[in-house]
């Protein structure tokens, strides 16, 4: 999977808007991208208490983390629903986005 994605990467990098053979290959590129992204945080949120080493051997290392991040999103969610989360916290990339937006409007 890991050398599909990379092809994918090489040809939405090469890829121009003016030739028409080129923006179709980009929107099947980008259907494709967001079936994967579809079904695997699907995947991640329907297997919480299963085994999952079949449906990830199958990854490659980023749709691995994606399918991790969705599962502990699941978790944290569910901690949250039962009333086991202590404290609500920003996430890190709005936390991110507010330094860089001060940074900037100092400049």
């Amino acid at each position: 999977m890991a050398a599909f994605n990379q092809w994918n990467l090489e040809r939405a990098n090469t890829a121009r808007s003016n030739q028409p053979s080129r923006c179709c290959g980009r929107q099947v590129l980008r259907q494709t991208f967001i079936g994967r992204f579809r079904h695997i945080m699907d995947s991640s949120q329907n297997t919480f208490n299963e085994d999952t080493s079949a449906l990830v051997t199958r990854l490659d290392e980023l749709e691995r983390a994606l399918f991790q991040t969705g599962q502990k999103g699941l978790h944290d969610f569910q901690c949250w629903e039962m009333g086991q989360a202590a404290q609500i916290t920003v996430s890190s990339l709005i936390q991110n986005y507010k330094k860089r937006k001060f940074t900037d409007m100092d400049s």
